[in-house]
């Protein structure tokens, strides 16, 4: 209810009393007088004031009937001021004017109320929207101290919008009567619609366009047509930038693929650079926090009304036909309404929330697998702490190739070794499943292990093992750490993701979904044996040494782009040599070093590989090979272990 103070005239607010209320006002009043004077009281005072004012301004006090709100009263007022307002901001000719404009406003600001709070935070928009086009203007371009001026007005006023425009639809929101009556969430819906061009002028970019179309998205939640008709021409404009922008980087990567392929080294130099501007916008660059969380809805604008989650836990909300081309799914996905992960590992890969804990953990242990195996293991261990039992399906399946530096060449369930005193084996707890290994090459740290940059305690176990020579090592690999979230953050996503949930799916029950289905988190431990670096010693000149923990400077991160983009070809022949010493000497970079950096590039070779390419030299006639001894080739390829498409490449390198 709301009356103007009789006293200073300041519009005021009074709850209704209830019942009970009411009853003990007038109990208080009464007493304890005799029965019938009692009731005779009680009654009177329950037919009596609703509600009881006090007047924030001055302290004044006083009672009111229901009847007698004053609401229409305000709403008058109000749109009197505002059209008041309107037509001087519309005829601003001086900075008089705009002054006026702004004092105006401030009174403005006192009624309020949520129509006077959602016309103030439109007024306000207005002028900031003025001061903006005065940034443009000859005065502006022309003094540098009226410019900063022009602009730090225009902020001001965009965020006194923004704020305004908040509380609007804050009080929306806490006045359930209010909020459920059509006419209001018409208004409400106005309201979104405006926080979403304040969202997108005010912070611009990725952010800006995001929170503008996120609040076009609780704008179509309406049943206006002419409300829904502007938020989803906000949406459609918002989610066409947004995924422009998203998709820049694949576009651009398109577009100057041949400068990047060419001969003419100025022309890839731009290419690169060009490719390094975009890098900026891709998706996968945004902080993980941000694009932890992606919900899918069927396609289809309508399909994607009202779900938004105001703590920003789910940021991004894409229909099925509408997803950035960066992101990458499990076959058979994305399915609409689903809600997905990202690997934290591995960059635009998502996966369906549903079992992400489980997949995510069995993708740290193969990358650890792959780490131990090129780090030189000879036997790799496994035992469950808790949780799931290792499953030696799950791991026999592992593929090891002859382009990694190990053959397995044992598998076993269970392990016969017995623990020493320098020896981090426990052997009192049962090995489920235990896997031997031949090391090939001088152990190396792979380029290849995603997980491995997100792991401190992995850091230390690689430089234990290459600087330090460690023997034997464990280490312990939970699922609970797999999702990178902490209890309360996936809490405040399950409710976002009830919430919008029940906005695509009339039929959705929380309590039989099963999407956040708890389980018992996965923990194993892993226990590695290596064989001796200087074991490896006598075979340097049989496999070279791989140097991917190579640390490099800046000026040498460029020499390895040039030679990488040489070997793509599979040699460095006299032009090729020439090309690079004249990069070698123009980024300064030694010629030890760069001898370095080139072995790094070379592929790693196994002995099947190596001795494939010597039968190939044999078989070479003035540079071709017959048909008779392609066929030769084929059947030794195929003796060797070696895949057509591997053979083709090992080729290419002669």
């Amino acid at each position: 209810m709301l009356q103007r103070c009789p006293n200073c005239g300041e519009w005021c607010y009074a709850e209704v009393k209830s019942f009970k209320d009411k009853a003990l006002d007038v109990g208080r009043k009464i007493g304890f007088a005799l029965a019938k004077e009692t009731v005779k009281g009680l009654m009177d005072g329950l037919s009596g004031s609703d509600c009881h004012f006090v007047c924030q301004s001055c302290g004044y006090e006083w009672e009111a009937n229901e009847e007698e709100d004053q609401s229409d009263e305000l709403n008058s007022e109000t749109s009197e001021l505002i059209e008041e307002i309107s037509s001087l901001v519309t005829s601003i000719e001086s900075e008089e004017d705009y002054e006026e404009a702004a004092e105006r406003c401030k009174t403005l600001a006192s009624f309020d109320t949520c129509e006077a709070l959602y016309w103030l935070a439109k007024a306000q928009y207005n002028l900031a929207n003025i001061y903006d086009g005065l940034l443009s203007s000859t005065e502006a371009r022309t003094d540098e101290k009226k410019y900063n001026e022009y602009h730090e007005k225009r902020q001001e006023w965009f965020h006194s919008a923004y704020k305004t425009i908040n509380n609007s639809i804050h009080f929306y929101i806490e006045d359930i009567e209010f909020y459920q009556a059509k006419d209001n969430l018409h208004a409400l819906a106005w309201a979104f619609n405006l926080k979403a061009w304040i969202e997108n002028s005010l912070f611009g970019g990725i952010d800006g366009i995001t929170a503008a179309r996120s609040s076009f998205i609780d704008a179509m939640d309406t049943d206006f047509d002419d409300v829904l008709d502007d938020a989803l021409e906000g949406y459609d404009s918002c989610t066409e930038r947004l995924l422009h922008t998203f998709n820049h980087y694949a576009t651009v990567r398109e577009d100057v693929a041949e400068l990047l392929n060419g001969e003419d080294a100025e022309m890839r130099d731009v290419a690169k650079e060009l490719i390094a501007s975009a890098e900026e916008s891709r998706f996968t660059n945004l902080p993980y926090a941000k694009r932890q969380f992606v919900f899918i809805t069927k396609s289809g604008a309508n399909s994607i009304a009202g779900c938004t989650d105001s703590e920003d836990n789910i940021r991004y909300v894409f229909t099925i036909d509408a997803i950035p081309s960066e992101l990458t799914f499990p076959v058979g996905h994305p399915q609409q309404n689903t809600l997905y992960v990202a690997n934290p590992a591995r960059k635009g890969q998502y996966i369906p929330y549903k079992g992400a804990e489980d997949s995510l953990f069995h993708d740290k242990v193969n990358d650890f697998i792959r780490l131990s195996q090129c780090l030189g293991a000879t036997e790799i261990s496994f035992h469950s702490i808790r949780g799931e039992s290792v499953s030696q399906s799950f791991l026999s399946s592992t593929s090891v190739n002859g382009s990694m530096n190990a053959k397995i060449y044992s598998v076993t369930g269970e392990y016969s070794g017995k623990s020493n005193g320098d020896s981090s084996y426990n052997s009192s707890k049962e090995i489920e499943l235990t896997r031997r290994y031949d090391p090939i090459s001088k152990p190396y740290c792979p380029d290849d292990v995603e997980w491995l940059s997100l792991d401190p305690e992995w850091q230390k176990f690689v430089k234990q093992r290459l600087e330090g020579n460690i023997l034997e090592s464990s280490i312990k690999i939970s699922s609970s750490e797999s999702i990178c979230s902490n209890t309360s953050t996936l809490k405040n996503v399950k409710t976002a993701f009830d919430n919008m949930m029940v906005k695509v799916d009339a039929n959705y029950d929380s309590e039989e979904d099963n999407t956040f289905s708890s389980s018992e988190s996965t923990e194993w431990q892993i226990y590695v044996k290596f064989r001796s670096i200087r074991d490896f010693m006598e075979q340097c000149d049989s496999q070279p040494e791989r140097h991917s923990s190579l640390k490099l400077s800046q000026a040498e991160e460029k020499y390895k782009e040039e030679v990488m983009f040489v070997l793509e070809d599979g040699v460095i022949g006299d032009v090729e040599r020439r090309l690079l010493d004249r990069k070698r000497q123009k980024f300064g970079v030694s010629e030890d070093r760069a001898k370095l950096i080139e072995e790094s590039c070379k592929p790693s070779l196994s002995d099947e590989e190596k001795e494939y390419i010597e039968i190939y030299r044999d078989m070479l006639e003035d540079g071709e090979i017959s048909e008779r001894r392609r066929k030769m080739l084929k059947r030794e390829a195929e003796t060797l272990g070696i895949a057509d498409s591997r053979a083709f490449e090992l080729e290419s390198l002669i």
